[in-house]
């Protein structure tokens, strides 16, 4: 790592610039003097003389308060045109009260600085290296906004280290940045900001070198350990590589698709918490009854649980001061923690928060409570940390720079899918603890015949539980019991069949039917959109002028209208049945679907395989099919309805309706009822539900009803326009999915001439 600073600023920097290069270091004659001397009062640490290459005159200047005499003193008379300097980093507490008036709410190292800025000669360039807290915390912007009067910033190298790399003697936690300013040149705001990387391998070094090398003849653009900002830095801002870093703006605009984007301060509040000093009249001993729980951060779990059961202290506050349910508590200590620690408090046990340990947000509005869950889930996100992590927030969390968070705030079918896998993994939770206490009570119990009865009971049930979590994790059972029935009770017939010629010819049927049921999808997304389908203006002709009916390659080429951007660039991704538009981007399912709808082709017109062909064929035709299956399952998110009967409450404005769930592949399925606030829903009709619970018509795209020809049940689609009789009287024609039995319907023409189907 040392070698690797040392040729950034040998090579890479001060050579590519003429003049003196001197080096001001605080005099210290070994490291066993930095361990000997107090460097909270005196401010000094050695700095290894091989930092540096040959050529640079190093000055080791006495340390302490004289460090900044004796550099005012040679500078003048040295004149150097580069300067690396590494001032004492001494408190202003420990500064004289002369020193400290003369120079308010600045430590030693910005004193120095600041002086050093005003005495050299425009254009020189220096180079020094300070905390990382004099980049980022809000304290310091003073003292950069009065260094940026003299000088811009065009460099500022940052670590993934701490100082320990350069044997300073510092705490590891401690931080330190490089910063080049240019004294008086204000012509471009250019700056650029370079990470090093904590690396001894000298094939890594070699790369971080060549990386900075394109870094600094870059004028825009990024690199991979760095980047330059051509408008340079924001007035106002931190001067921290993170927080300016491009990747850093991607992420938040990203964080739209999940949501509005807001600040957190703009959602929440936090609630002052209990100071141990200023609090102390109020702290009672943790043995009484009297008050309330104090919560610390310690009683805030991992796993998202409080636990008050063992308090270290009381006490007495009024309700006004204690945690709400619903209030969201974090840990502010995070230790070695990548993610934030915090949980919802749903405690019955009273408490109040710990001013040291715990921030305590509560919600602004009553509205968004029914959104903490998923303002959790996201808190404790990778997402989340690198934010703060932008923000300089290290295992202190700042309320300040927590409240600055860009939060997204998630649409209703969104925070249902988030709440549904919290409620999910609790439920997990409980029964792992009821399985262990079965196991625990076995012997434990004063009876051993009831403890074997009770095992053996509790055995069985987890068993069952064990081979259902078994059977959802198969995708076969999936596609059985989660997709549409049309497509299910296809599928069911595919894995039914022996490999020959009618069980290939069942696998390409299931295909079809699978796009069948996307292009209809499709055609309700572009209908909701408002955009056309092209195809649908050649299908339209060819039905009606030729008798043709519909195939394969008719859905296959809806799909392909609504493929990609150009079709689906500018719709959110809430929109129901948006997927559709993405699933073919995947070049393998572009593939299958091509393979399959070849080899439908060919077997309807003879060219099919045949004799020992068949087999092989088959299981190539079931692997494609199960390829595109897959590349589909969210299909499974939007349930197949047939609605029975509906009632509508005029004063509360809602729709009741009796629906069977047509979903998997099974058609006989028990009545439900719901509830939406659309007026027009129509009984006997099939309906798609989307995320948000709206209810899509499908009539009469998909039609639901008993098939004439066999008695079951059948999901009908669009085969053929048929002219019946001397007067030619014209009748839709169509086809079940299920068995693909077909049957005329004179109602639905009309209906289909809306959607464009026919002319």
């Amino acid at each position: 790592m040392k070698q690797l600073l040392r040729e950034i600023l040998g090579s890479a920097i001060f050579s590519e610039f003429g003049g003196d290069k001197m080096v001001f270091a605080p005099q210290a004659e070994s490291s066993a003097h930095v361990s000997e001397s107090n460097p909270h009062t005196s401010g000094t640490f050695a700095i290894p003389a091989d930092l540096f290459p040959s050529d640079f005159e190093i000055h080791y200047v006495p340390g302490n308060k004289n460090f900044l005499e004796s550099v005012i003193e040679k500078v003048p008379i040295e004149r150097p045109a580069r300067i690396y300097i590494f001032p004492p980093l001494l408190s202003r507490r420990f500064l004289s009260d002369r020193m400290r008036a003369e120079f308010p709410m600045m430590d030693f190292a910005e004193i120095v600085l600041t002086r050093l800025l005003e005495i050299v000669a425009p254009g020189t360039l220096i180079w020094v290296t300070l905390p990382e807290a004099f980049c980022v915390n809000e304290s310091a912007r003073a003292g950069r906004e009065r260094i940026a009067k003299h000088a811009k910033p065009r460099l500022i190298i940052a670590n993934d280290v701490s100082a320990e790399v350069f044997n300073l003697g510092l705490h590891r936690q401690l931080r330190m940045v490089g910063l080049l300013l240019e004294k008086g040149n204000f012509d471009g705001n250019l700056v650029r900001f370079f990470k090093c990387p904590q690396t001894d391998n000298e094939r890594e070094c070699s790369a971080a070198i060549g990386d900075f090398k394109r870094l600094i003849r870059l004028s825009g653009g990024k690199t991979n350990l760095g980047f330059v900002l051509r408008e340079g830095i924001p007035p106002g801002t931190s001067w921290f590589y993170q927080a300016h870093h491009p990747d850093l703006a991607r992420r938040e605009a990203d964080l739209a698709h999940l949501g509005a984007v807001q600040r957190l301060g703009d959602l929440v509040e936090v609630i002052r918490g209990i100071h141990p000093a200023m609090d102390r009249n109020l702290l009672i001993e943790p043995s009484s009854s009297d008050g309330v729980v104090l919560l610390e951060g310690r009683a805030i779990k991992a796993d998202g649980t409080i636990d008050l059961e063992e308090p270290r202290y009381r006490v007495s506050v009024p309700p006004e001061r204690q945690v709400q349910l619903g209030d969201i508590c974090i840990r502010a200590i995070q230790g070695s923690q990548e993610r934030l620690t915090c949980a919802i408090f749903e405690s019955a046990i009273p408490a109040a928060p710990s001013f040291q340990s715990v921030l305590t947000l509560r919600l602004r509005d009553a509205s968004l409570r029914k959104h903490a869950d998923f303002l959790v889930s996201y808190l404790r996100s990778s997402a989340c940390r690198v934010f703060l992590q932008s923000q300089g927030v290290g295992i202190q969390i700042n309320a300040n720079k927590l409240l600055a968070l860009p939060v997204p705030i998630a649409d209703e079918p969104l925070r249902v899918a988030v709440d549904t896998l919290g409620h999910a993994a609790t439920q997990f939770r409980e029964w792992a603890e009821e399985l262990e206490a079965a196991r625990s009570s076995l012997f434990e119990s004063q009876s051993a015949r009831n403890a074997r009865v009770s095992a053996m009971s509790m055995g069985r049930l987890a068993k069952q539980r064990y081979e259902a979590a078994s059977l959802v994790t198969d995708f076969r059972q999936r596609v059985r019991t989660r997709f549409p029935h049309p497509i299910a009770f296809r599928w069911r017939t595919v894995e039914s069949q022996h490999a020959n010629l009618e069980g290939y010819i069942q696998v390409l049927e299931c295909a079809e039917v699978t796009v069948t049921y996307l292009a209809v999808m499709a055609m309700l997304l572009a209908k909701s959109v408002n955009k056309p389908i092209p195809w649908l203006g050649q299908l339209s002709k060819r039905i009606s002028t030729t008798g043709h009916g519909t195939n394969m390659g008719d859905w296959i080429t809806i799909l392909q209208d609504v493929k990609g951007d150009n079709f689906a660039g500018d719709i959110p991704d809430t929109t129901p049945f948006v997927e559709v538009t993405r699933f073919q981007s995947d070049k393998q399912v572009e593939g299958s679907l091509r393979k399959l709808a070849s080899w439908r082709n060919d077997q309807s017109h003879g060219r099919g395989p045949k004799g020992s062909a068949v087999e092989v064929a088959f299981a190539e035709a079931k692997q494609q099919l199960e390829i595109l299956l897959e590349s589909v399952e969210f299909i499974s998110d939007y349930p197949l309805r047939f609605v029975e009967e509906t009632r509508r409450d005029t004063f509360r404005r809602l729709t009741t309706y009796t629906y069977r769930e047509l979903m998997g592949d099974h058609a006989l399925v028990s009545v439900t009822q719901g509830e939406t606030a659309d007026a027009e829903v129509e009984a006997r009709s099939l309906y798609l539900c989307d995320r948000a619970a709206k209810l899509h018509l499908l009539r009469p795209l998909l039609i639901g009803r008993e098939c004439p020809v066999c008695q079951s049940w059948g999901t009908f689609f669009l085969d053929t326009l048929t002219k019946n009789g001397k007067q030619q009287s014209e009748a839709i024609v169509i086809k079940s999915m299920e068995h693909g039995h077909t049957c005329d319907d004179l109602d639905l023409l009309e209906a289909f001439r809306y959607w464009g189907m026919v002319l």
